[in-house]
C-alpha cells in the first residue's frame, strides 16, 4: 500500500476559530483524519472534504473533564485537495492537532 501523510498541526484555537490541514489526492484513494482537543470535552464539529464537497464529518468522543476527539474516514474518487478541518464551537480557548493522511492500493 502506498502511505502518505500530510504534516500535522497543532493551534491554539479561540472560541469560533478553525484549523485545518491539506494535502493533494492523485486519484482515488482512501482518506484518514483524526483531531485532538485539549480545553473542553465539547463536541467540535469535524470535516473532511475532497476539492470542496464534503466527503464525512468526525466522529466525536470526550476524554476525561476536558479533552476530546473525533475520526473520520471517507473516499476521494478522483484527484484534487483533501481538507479535514476543525471549529472551535465552545466558548473557551482549545489546543488542537490535526492529523491527515491517505492510502492508495498497489498498481497493477
Amino acid at each position: 500500500f502506498n502511505l502518505e501523510f500530510a504534516p500535522a498541526l497543532e493551534r491554539d484555537l479561540a472560541p469560533g476559530a478553525t484549523a485545518q490541514v491539506s494535502m493533494k489526492v492523485a486519484g482515488h484513494a482512501g482518506l484518514a483524519g483524526s483531531v485532538r482537543w485539549i480545553g473542553t470535552r465539547a463536541p467540535l464539529p469535524v470535516t473532511l472534504s475532497v476539492n470542496g464537497s464534503r466527503v464525512a464529518t468526525g466522529k466525536p468522543y470526550s476524554l476525561g473533564t476536558d479533552r476530546g476527539g473525533s475520526d473520520v474516514g471517507g473516499i476521494a474518487r478522483g484527484g484534487g485537495q483533501a481538507r479535514l478541518s476543525v471549529r472551535n464551537t465552545s466558548a473557551v480557548r482549545v489546543r488542537v492537532r490535526l492529523n491527515l493522511g491517505l492510502v492508495r492500493g498497489q498498481e497493477k
